[in-house]
């Protein structure tokens, strides 16, 4: 808002270094994005920091065994 208000137009704020700071968004738009490796340290450690779940898929429970007397069990 500041910026705008001060008459700044195609800026974005952004925090670098703990500073904030004005960023023209056709830098940041020409810039190649990041990729971040969901099985990582990275990753695990935001997941953490910010509460969220697991949203791995449930596993599938191994196969059933006949067990002694012809009923079978789910392991």
């Amino acid at each position: 808002v500041h910026g705008a208000m001060a008459g700044y137009s195609g800026i974005t704020c952004g925090k670098i270094y703990e500073q904030y700071v004005y960023l023209p968004i056709h830098a940041i738009t020409q810039q190649r994005g990041k990729r971040v490796n969901p099985q990582g340290r990275w990753f695990s450690r935001m997941k953490e920091a910010t509460g969220q779940p697991d949203f791995k898929p449930d596993q599938e429970s191994e196969p059933t065994s006949p067990a002694p007397g012809g009923s079978t069990i789910n392991v």
